[in-house]
């Protein structure tokens, strides 16, 4: 099973292991700001989003605010704002892997960056392999990924990217600091 919104979501963590305590988990973790401006592109071409990628951004908290606490009373309860209109958010990806790994073991995760998937599938591939202790395979036909649903769009505004290089900067230090791992997402 795979979604981006899983990991997001406040209640699945605590879901995923009423159903699957022993399960293997994979995490993709996309540069952040390049995760949100695909992300605002994908709701503005879906409709759902009609503001400009700078003004979205503007409003995420406002937009965002309360909606977990909502979700955390009411577990029926969908919140249509956390789901599309979270785009920073979503990005802060140590928070929500504290949360998931406050619940299944670290041994439990393999975390992959995906601009090394994309960069190099074969060796990836043989690391979710042995993750996953499924006989070993040779990938070499994997010289490269189609990137699925691929968004073309326009670049990033530059003054835009460097306000969110200073807004994810802390939050990835955090990241490299919990995996002890760095993932290079200086721009």
């Amino acid at each position: 099973e795979a979604t981006p919104y899983y990991l997001f979501h406040p209640l699945v963590p605590e879901r995923t292991f009423n159903l699957l305590p022993n399960v293997k988990i994979i995490v993709l973790l996309r540069n952040p700001i390049d995760r949100a401006y695909s992300h605002y592109q994908m709701e503005y071409k879906r409709g759902i989003e009609n503001l400009s990628f700078e003004n979205a951004v503007k409003v995420e908290k406002k937009r965002l605010s309360n909606e977990i606490e909502k979700m955390l009373q009411n577990k029926f309860y969908k919140s249509k704002n956390h789901q599309f209109f979270s785009y920073l958010s979503r990005g802060i990806y140590v928070d929500q892997l504290k949360t998931w790994m406050s619940i299944f073991s670290k041994e439990q995760f393999l975390i992959i960056k995906s601009e090394d998937f994309y960069l190099n599938p074969s060796a990836i591939l043989k690391n979710v392999i042995t993750f996953l202790e499924l006989p070993s395979r040779e990938f070499n036909e994997y010289k490269e990924f189609k990137i699925h649903n691929e968004g073309h769009y326009s670049e990033m505004d530059s003054i835009i990217r460097e306000k969110l290089i200073a807004f994810f900067q802390p939050h990835n230090q955090r990241l490299f600091e919990f995996l002890k791992r760095d993932f290079g997402w200086a721009h």
